[in-house]
C-alpha cells in the first residue's frame, strides 16, 4: 500500500486564499431579530441555576410533563424564564429534540415565559405519545397550580 502524505504537506493541494466576507445588505436578518434575541434572553441557562431548581423549587408532577417553579430573583429581570430538558432516560438524541420541540410550542401556547417566575418544564415519556392539546392543557394546569402555591407562600 503506498504511503500518502497528509494535505499540508502535499505540494499539489492548493492551498484556500480566504476572501474577505462580502458586505450584503444592511437589513437584519433573522437571527438578531428583536423576537429571536428575546426568545434567547429568557431561558435559564446554568447549570448551577437549573440544579437549585430541582433541589428548592415547587414541583408539579403532570402526565406528560414534571414543571418546577421558582420565583426570580429580585435583582433580575421580572419578566421570567424557561428551560426545557428531555432526560437521556426519554431515548437517543433524535427523540430528546423531538421532545423538547413539543413541550417548547405547548408552553408558547400556555403563553411561556411567565412574569417573575423561572420555570424548569422536564418532559416525561408520556409526551411523545400524548395528543399536543394534552401536552399543552398539563402545561397550563401545572402552571396555575404552582402560581397559586407561590402566591400563597408570598401572603
Amino acid at each position: 500500500m503506498p504511503w500518502l502524505q497528509s494535505p499540508h504537506v502535499d505540494q499539489r493541494r492548493t492551498r484556500r486564499v480566504s476572501q474577505p466576507t462580502p458586505k450584503g445588505t444592511q437589513e437584519t436578518d433573522r437571527l438578531t431579530d428583536n423576537t429571536t434575541r428575546c426568545m434567547v434572553k429568557n431561558t435559564v441557562k446554568s447549570a448551577n441555576e437549573i440544579s437549585f431548581l430541582f433541589d428548592k423549587a415547587l414541583r408539579s408532577n403532570q402526565r406528560t410533563v414534571v414543571i418546577l417553579c421558582a420565583q426570580e430573583e429580585k435583582e433580575r429581570d421580572q419578566q421570567g424564564r424557561v428551560a426545557y430538558v428531555a432526560g437521556q432516560k426519554l431515548g437517543n438524541a433524535p427523540i430528546r429534540n423531538r421532545a423538547k420541540r413539543l413541550i417548547r410550542e405547548a408552553a408558547k401556547m400556555a403563553k411561556a415565559p411567565w412574569q417573575g417566575l423561572r420555570v424548569v418544564i422536564i418532559a416525561r415519556e408520556a409526551c411523545l405519545h400524548a395528543e399536543f392539546e394534552d401536552i399543552c392543557q398539563d402545561i397550563k394546569r401545572g402552571i396555575a397550580k404552582l402560581t397559586g402555591q407561590i402566591s400563597a407562600c408570598n401572603e
